[in-house]
């Protein structure tokens, strides 16, 4: 069962770089500019909606990170044939920019940073697929007698603090989380306010770490600070590791964005269009299954 995760204290999340322009980086980059597409693509879609902005410079698609500004600020391939008059009713407009947001199908050419458009429908009315919810449980054994605590020395929110920056210094991090399946109040319908006050109670939470090397090392250091319910497991790959590998990721050609998943010890590049060449560069590089590349446009 999935649980809502909400927490005040201070707990490791991924990292999620966007990558709204080129960015140069230090050393040899992780694709070179030759390792990715370079011809034009066949049909390629945006398969939802996405933005196109035009500030006066010509119309883009946006296909990474917005800025929530009014008007908004966004950046992308630039639309080859695109007119507004195509399109009344269906954008915004304010201090010399306009927006909207439309289901483009179309190719792409990687080479000159270019899309044309085949077919164009309004983004207007568009139902998203309702998300995944991330199941935030503890992968050891429930303890005889189930997940309760019985040693209430050391279980304030400050102890929490105290044990998760203790876990995250340790030199074979991977990830921790909390698991709030043991609180009560978990599965009640509250208002936000006290939801958050209620599921962030310590005495009801498990939290989980995750390291690479010695398990009972591990926990046994975390003890020292905290005596709630606590699970330590095998992790894939240190949060360092991963880190560095994200941080090669900068100059992929057409990265919009990358983030490192620790529970799953892979790093998620996120690019306009990969024809599969940009992924098998960085199974070259990286070996296979470290990175994973999923692409905003897709074929059709």
């Amino acid at each position: 069962m999935s649980r809502v995760l909400i927490l005040a204290g201070s707990v490791a999340v991924p990292v999620l770089l966007w990558a709204c322009a080129p960015i140069a980086s230090p050393g040899q980059p992780a694709v070179p500019a030759s390792g990715g597409p370079s011809a034009r693509t066949g049909p390629v879609t945006t398969g939802h909606p996405a933005m196109v902005l035009d500030d006066g410079s010509g119309a883009e698609l946006c296909l990474g990170g917005v800025m929530e500004s009014y008007p908004p600020q966004c950046s992308g391939p630039k639309l080859v044939g695109w007119d507004w008059s195509d399109r009344t009713g269906e954008f915004e407009e304010a201090s010399g920019t306009r927006w909207g947001e439309f289901i483009l199908t179309g190719r792409y050419d990687p080479a000159a940073g270019e899309f044309t458009p085949t077919e164009v429908a309004s983004g207007r009315g568009y139902v998203w697929p309702e998300p995944e919810d991330d199941v935030w449980t503890s992968p050891c054994p429930e303890p005889a007698g189930g997940w309760r605590v019985t040693d209430t020395s050391k279980v304030s929110a400050g102890d929490l603090d105290a044990a998760l920056s203790l876990a995250a210094a340790l030199p074979d991090y991977s990830t921790a989380w909390m698991d709030q399946s043991p609180n009560p109040y978990a599965d009640k319908d509250l208002k936000d306010e006290e939801k958050e006050r209620r599921l962030n109670d310590p005495r009801y939470m498990v939290i989980n770490v995750a390291v690479t090397g010695d398990l009972a090392a591990a926990e046994a250091k975390i003890r020292e600070v905290w005596s709630g319910m606590l699970c330590v497991s095998r992790g894939g790959r240190t949060e360092a590791e991963l880190l560095a590998v994200q941080d090669q990721l900068q100059g992929t050609p057409g990265l919009l964005s990358s983030s490192p998943d620790p529970r799953t010890g892979v790093v998620k590049a996120y690019v306009i269009h990969d024809d599969g060449s940009i992924q098998a560069a960085l199974d070259r590089k990286f070996g296979a299954g470290l990175v994973l590349v999923d692409s905003a446009l897709k074929p059709v």
